[in-house]
């Protein structure tokens, strides 16, 4: 194929290059409610690695889920989740991961890309759906601070290869896994 056949092409169409992150993660510290102001649009459509120190709620979740497209690993070690009320009768409790967290109800799909998560040793429970219809959820480590896990919360990640519960959990509702 000649340049000067396709050369016209190619400089009148207009191109948007967009960098992947790739190598180092990313890693910030926040206070709860306050991840969205803390990295840009830009950064946030590529990062793949993100390390969360400080505190988080639920809202903190929602832009994790809605606002990170690429993200395939999350360490969440370094978090401690408070409690968020996010109206009259609504609240989301402190050190549980939230209901549908990273999945959403209303379009039937989880976080694409995510792999792996590292989840705080502070950790009491999984909401339900959480990580419902993640499918690329390779590795389930829960703290043993767990004592509650949510209907349905790893339904569908069907690349799951490692589970390890929690000794606390004494009940495992259905379509958990």
């Amino acid at each position: 194929v000649s340049q000067s056949r396709y050369g016209a092409l190619f400089k009148s169409m207009k191109f948007k290059l967009v960098v992947i992150q790739s190598g180092k993660p990313v890693s910030i510290t926040i206070q709860s409610g306050g991840l969205n102001a803390a990295v840009s649009q830009e950064d946030k459509n590529r990062i793949t690695h993100l390390i969360v120190k400080g505190t988080m709620d639920q809202r903190d979740f929602t832009v994790l889920r809605d606002q990170f497209p690429m993200l395939a690993t999350l360490d969440l070690s370094g978090v401690s989740i408070t409690q968020y009320t996010e109206y009259p009768g609504l609240v989301h409790k402190a050190n549980e991961i939230p209901a549908n967290a990273f999945y959403v109800a209303w379009s039937g799909q989880g976080k694409k890309h995510l792999a792996t998560v590292l989840f705080p040793e502070a950790l009491t429970g999984i909401g339900k759906s959480a990580f419902g219809y993640t499918p690329q959820l390779q590795r389930i480590i829960m703290p043993d601070a767990v004592t509650s896990l949510g209907e349905y919360a790893f339904m569908y990640c069907r690349a799951l290869k490692e589970v390890h519960l929690s000794k606390q959990l004494t009940v495992i509702p259905d379509y958990a896994l």
